[in-house]
């Protein structure tokens, strides 16, 4: 009995020992780090990568590094010069990963592209194929697939080259730039993720804003984002205004905020969308297929030069309806935008195979056909909820007076 007792005891004793050592072994492993990590003084840190065409075939490869020594002194403008925190290498290759590889040759220090804040393909490249240039950032291990994609009106390494007036180094900017589009409505917000999905999937074509350059009244050279460049499939086939744009979003479901100007009552009306939902249905009858679009908006007045009394009931509804008309247009000016370039940007293709799958593929000319001639119905609602706290517009307040001192 006394032995069986010993024994277990010594099992336990062991367990323990056991238990004790293998916890040291993880602890001894976890204090030691990343396996393969390296300090941030042996990393060349990379915060845009610009891709062109280069002169006889291959790539112009652009990288903006970091220049952290003078990281807190910068205050923007061009790059390499005396005190500017960032630096444009630029290799010209046959490939992107070797003009990349290139590049490296240029630092004492490892280039790191996990921090990229976005990334810049030159107007040539997107024309011809955007595959080489997708292909690298999705096999690359340090590939950053979350940061937003711009088309470069021109040449990627000149929107680089550019000053940059808020931030410390232009691809910071650019980024920037490109998140608070969510919030315009004026182009789309499109990561390489995102772009790399629609140009895999058979149910949409890809979209990217593209930025360009321009000169202010000051005769500074700036960078700012226009209009939205058009694919089918891997090649740029065109590019969307901004009213084409708000179309596109709209109908897509991916208008979240943005700003409305309707003229009625006889001045300017200027609304800011609270929120707005569209529901697409596909339908097929005798005369093929047709979409049937519903929105539902809410709008806030945020301002006017109309004399009306525009908290009223029946100025509020006819608000709405000429604000239901203005995104009609909008809508018609997306549609007619898409079948001009023949590019299905809102997945109705998909949508109608889903639906009606038998009908789909009997179509006689195909769907880029069909597509062409689609029909489309709309049924739109827009309620203005909010009109601010003044209850007369100023200019009436104004007359008022005048009239009460006559």
């Amino acid at each position: 009995m006394h032995n069986s007792i010993y024994k277990y005891k010594n099992k336990i004793r062991w367990v323990k020992k056991s238990a004790l050592c293998a916890m040291l072994v993880l602890a001894a492993f976890a204090l030691n780090g990343c396996w393969g990590s390296m300090e941030l003084n042996q990393l060349s840190i990379v915060m845009g990568i610009g891709v062109d065409a280069a002169e006889g075939g291959g790539y112009e490869v652009t990288a903006q590094v970091v220049r952290p020594g003078l990281l807190k002194q910068s205050s923007g403008g061009g790059s390499g010069s005396d005190g500017k925190a960032y630096f444009n290498a630029k290799k010209t290759a046959p490939s992107v990963f070797s003009a990349i590889r290139n590049i490296m040759d240029m630092f004492s220090r490892r280039m790191y592209t996990q921090q990229c804040k976005v990334l810049v393909v030159g107007e040539a490249v997107a024309r011809e194929d955007m595959t080489p240039v997708l292909e690298y950032f999705m096999r690359n291990e340090e590939g950053r697939m979350t940061m937003p994609i711009m088309i470069a009106k021109g040449s990627a390494f000149r929107i680089f080259e550019e000053g940059t007036y808020l931030e410390t180094m232009p691809a910071i900017q650019l980024s920037n730039m490109a998140e608070n589009q969510k919030y315009t409505g004026l182009t789309s917000y499109m990561t390489v993720f995102d772009f790399l999905q629609d140009l895999l999937s058979e149910a949409v074509e890809p979209t990217a804003p593209i930025v360009e350059l321009f000169t202010d009244e000051q005769g500074e050279v700036k960078a700012r984002i226009g209009e939205t460049a058009v694919f089918k499939g891997e090649r740029m086939v065109g590019s969307f205004s901004a009213d084409e744009v708000y179309g596109m979003l709209l109908i897509n479901n991916k208008l979240s905020t943005g700003v409305m100007h309707i003229t009625g009552l006889g001045g300017l009306i200027e609304l800011e969308i609270i929120r707005a939902n569209t529901s697409v249905r596909p339908i097929y009858d005798d005369d093929g297929f047709r979409i049937k679009l519903q929105v539902r908006m809410e709008c806030a007045l945020v301002s006017t030069t109309s004399d009306s009394n525009i908290n009223e009931v029946k100025e509020e509804e006819l608000i709405g309806r000429l604000a239901g008309a203005e995104l009609e247009n909008r809508i018609k000016y997306a549609l007619s935008a898409a079948k001009v370039l023949c590019a299905d940007v809102f997945s109705f293709g998909q949508m109608c195979y889903q639906s009606f799958p038998n009908e789909y593929r009997e179509l006689p000319g195909g769907w880029e056909l069909e597509f062409e001639n689609l029909r489309i119905d709309m049924d739109i609602n827009v309620a203005i909820t909010a009109t601010g706290a003044a209850q007369h517009p100023i200019k009436s307040s104004q007359e008022n007076k005048d009239e009460r001192a006559d």
